[in-house]
C-alpha cells in the first residue's frame, strides 16, 4: 500500500517544498542556510530592506530599458496591453520579460544570502508588491514600507499614456 499522505511525501523527499530548498542547491550554490537556528527578527528585517534596495534600483534600470524603442517593441508591449490599473496586469507579460525582471528580485538573496524562511518570505512580500504597485489603489501605508522610485502614483500613469 502506497503512503500518499503530505508527511508520506515529504518523507520520501519528492514535494515542491524539499526542491525549493534543497541543501545542495541553496547552500552550496548560493550561501541560503536551510537549518536551525531560524533567524532573528533584526536579521530578517536587515536583509529584506537590502532586498528592497537592490531590486528597486535593478528593476528601475531594466524596467526603464524596457521602455526604450527596441525593448518596448520587441518585449514591452504585451504588459501594456492593461490600460486600466489591474492586479492581473503584474504577471502579464512576454516570457523573457518575466526572466528579465526576474533577475533583480533574486539579486539580493545572491548577494546578501540568508535563511531560506527569509528568502520565501521575501517572494512573498515581492508579489504583493507586483500586484499592489498595478491594482490601482494607494495601498502604501496597509502593506509594506519600502517604495522608493516606483508605486502606483509612478505605475499607473505609466500604464495610462502609453
Amino acid at each position: 500500500m502506497h503512503d500518499i499522505s503530505i508527511i508520506g511525501i515529504i518523507e520520501k523527499k519528492k514535494s515542491p517544498l524539499f526542491f525549493s530548498s534543497n541543501y545542495s542547491l541553496c547552500n552550496q550554490g548560493v550561501g541560503i542556510r536551510t537549518s536551525l537556528p531560524l533567524p532573528s527578527a533584526w536579521e530578517m528585517l536587515s536583509q529584506l530592506a537590502v532586498y528592497f534596495l537592490i531590486e528597486d534600483y535593478f528593476n528601475y534600470w531594466i524596467h526603464r530599458m524596457l521602455h526604450c524603442k527596441w525593448g518596448y517593441d520587441l518585449i514591452h508591449h504585451v504588459h501594456h496591453e492593461f490600460t486600466a490599473p489591474i492586479g492581473f496586469a503584474a504577471p502579464y507579460a512576454h516570457w523573457s520579460e518575466v526572466l528579465i525582471l526576474g533577475i533583480p528580485a533574486f539579486l539580493g538573496p545572491a548577494i546578501v544570502p540568508g535563511h531560506i524562511i527569509t528568502f520565501w518570505l521575501w517572494m512573498v512580500i515581492r508579489h504583493i508588491e507586483a500586484i499592489e504597485t498595478h491594482c490601482g489603489y494607494e495601498l502604501k501605508r496597509l502593506l509594506f514600507f519600502v517604495y522608493l522610485i516606483y508605486s502606483t502614483l509612478y505605475l499607473n500613469p505609466t500604464h495610462l499614456h502609453i
